[in-house]
């Protein structure tokens, strides 16, 4: 299953989790505390319990869009890309499913960052 692959991590108030242009190929989630999303030096919102945090980097290579710091103590849970590989592996359909979601956020997320595809 999925949940035995997190791993947890803590943070601290003045903590990264992850730095706005990083190649880090995890996923995180937002179990305990608060953090702040900065964008090029402006803070753009807040995060809370529950959130995911780099979605993006554990199905393609992309940099982090954006700098999140934590603000409490916070207790978060990591996925890293090469874990899901391997659940996908044993879970085929449930994987088609997973990229059929990929697709369309991916898609929204080029729209976003105004890249053109051919």
């Amino acid at each position: 299953m999925l949940s035995a692959c997190l791993h947890q991590v803590q943070f601290v108030p003045g903590d990264y989790v992850i730095q706005q242009g990083d190649l880090v190929q995890e996923m995180y989630f937002l179990h305990r505390g608060e953090a702040v999303e900065v964008e090029t030096g402006v803070e753009i919102g807040v995060i809370r319990h529950g959130s995911h945090i780099n979605w993006q980097a554990i199905l393609i290579d992309w940099p982090a869009s954006r700098t999140v710091r934590a603000t409490d103590y916070c207790e978060v849970y990591v996925l890293t890309a090469a874990d899901l590989v391997r659940v996908c592996e044993k879970f085929r359909h449930e994987m088609e499913l997973v990229c059929s979601t990929t697709r369309t956020r991916l898609r929204d997320l080029l729209e976003e960052e105004h890249v053109q595809l051919d």
